[in-house]
């Protein structure tokens, strides 16, 4: 609420048929649109003329609300999958003091899936303050799978943006008749693409050691 003068009312003394001096309103985030005996007014005036009877009046200050700017923050989930960083945000929204603004819509972003539980989309703009909205995105997790021969040897959900030096590797080789596992050939992804990515093994032929006897 505003203020008359530092104080939230004021009786102001005027003698009768002379001019009614309005004392100085005042309210953070409103702008002060002049008096009025409707509290429910939503036009006022600083001209409150002359005083013609001798019953009291009172004067209610009108407020227009102010537009305010807003924040919204953007915030990824780190490769640990459960803290955040804040990687963006965004101070140019337009909302009215004291009322609420549009649910905030966050932009698609390749790899990630907008947490709706954690994100705040919503708010009503303070008169004092700023209302700071906040959209956190999760990391998704895709399939990164390593092949045999001609079968799936293990599968692991690997966090977008993983850089492939760090992706799991299976604790066992594959095995495959008449040749030996020789390495798992190397991805050309550098970091976990937003797609599945499959892995092939690389084999090497085994050798075999023929006896010929001309003794019989």
């Amino acid at each position: 609420n505003g203020t008359i003068d530092g104080a939230a009312t004021k009786v102001v003394p005027t003698t009768f048929d002379t001019a009614i001096v309005a004392p100085k309103a005042e309210r953070e985030g409103y702008t002060f649109a002049g008096w009025s005996t409707d509290k429910d007014a939503t036009v006022g005036t600083n001209n409150l003329g002359t005083l013609t009877t001798e019953t009291p009046a009172t004067y209610y200050a009108i407020w227009s609300a102010d537009g305010a700017k807003y924040t919204v923050e953007f915030y990824e989930m780190n490769l640990d999958g459960e803290n955040y960083t804040l990687v963006g945000s965004d101070n140019t929204l337009e909302g009215v003091v004291d009322q609420p603004v549009d649910t905030y819509v966050p932009a698609a972003k390749t790899g990630f899936t907008v947490n709706e539980e954690l994100s705040v989309l919503d708010g009503t703009v303070p008169a004092t303050g700023t209302l700071v909205l906040k959209v956190y995105y999760d990391r998704n997790a895709y399939n990164l799978t390593y092949k045999g021969a001609g079968a799936d040897h293990a599968s692991f959900e690997v966090l977008y943006g993983t850089p492939v030096a760090e992706w799991p590797v299976p604790d066992t080789n594959p095995e495959r008749t008449g040749y030996y596992f020789d390495k798992w050939n190397a991805s050309a992804e550098v970091t976990m693409p937003a797609k599945d990515v499959a892995i092939t093994a690389a084999w090497a032929k085994e050798s075999d050691t023929i006896e010929f006897n001309v003794d019989g």
